[in-house]
C-alpha cells in the first residue's frame, strides 16, 4: 500500500510539472521575441545610437500589467534604416490597454505615418513640432500620433478599443518627452 501512494505522489509531481511547463508565461513569448525591461533595453539601444533616448514621463491613466522594450538594429548599412527602439506596454487581462511607442534616428523612411488619407488630426506640440494623429491603415486597429523631438522619431500608438487612451491623452504624452 505504502508503495502505491509513493508511485500515485511520483506521478502527481510529474504530471503537474508537465501541465506547468507547458503553460507559458505571459511574458515569455516577448522574451523569446527579444524584448527585455525597459531599463536593459534602453541602456542597450542608447549605447548602440550612441546617444540618448527619452520616453514620456507620464503614462496614461490605465493599468499596464507589463512594460518591455527592445532595441532592433543591423549593423548593414542597407537595412540601418530600420533600426529602433520599441517598448511596448500592455496589461494580461484587458487587452485593450495596450500601448506602443517605436523611437528611430530622424533618417527614417516613416516620415509620412500616419499616411495622409489615415489622418485624422494634426497638432501642435509644446516645442512647436507638429505631430499627426490618425489610425493604422489595415483595418484601423491603433490610433498613432508621430512626431519629432530631441532629433529622433516617434511614433505612438494605442489600441482603438481603449476609450481612454484618446488622441489628446498620446498628445500629452509627447509632450511629457
Amino acid at each position: 500500500m505504502k508503495k502505491i501512494w509513493m508511485l500515485c505522489i511520483v506521478m502527481l509531481l510529474f504530471s503537474s510539472e508537465r501541465i506547468y511547463a507547458s503553460t507559458p508565461s505571459f511574458e515569455q513569448p516577448y522574451y523569446e521575441a527579444g524584448y527585455k525591461s525597459l531599463k536593459q533595453s534602453l541602456t542597450e539601444c542608447e549605447q548602440h545610437f550612441q546617444r540618448e533616448i527619452k520616453l514620456p514621463k507620464v503614462e496614461p491613466a490605465v493599468e499596464f500589467t507589463h512594460r518591455f522594450g527592445r532595441c532592433n538594429y543591423v549593423k548593414d548599412a542597407q537595412l540601418e534604416i530600420n533600426n529602433h527602439y520599441e517598448v511596448e506596454y500592455l496589461n494580461q487581462n484587458k487587452p485593450e490597454n495596450h500601448l506602443m511607442i517605436w523611437v528611430y534616428p530622424l533618417n527614417n523612411e516613416l516620415k509620412r505615418f500616419p499616411r495622409a488619407r489615415d489622418t485624422i488630426q494634426t497638432y501642435t506640440l509644446n516645442n512647436g513640432n507638429e505631430a499627426r494623429f490618425g489610425t493604422t491603415p489595415v483595418k484601423k486597429l491603433f490610433n498613432v500620433l508621430s512626431f519629432e523631438k530631441n532629433d529622433w522619431y516617434y511614433i505612438i500608438s494605442s489600441d482603438r478599443r481603449s476609450e481612454i487612451i484618446t488622441g489628446d491623452v498620446l498628445v500629452q504624452l509627447a509632450n511629457s518627452i
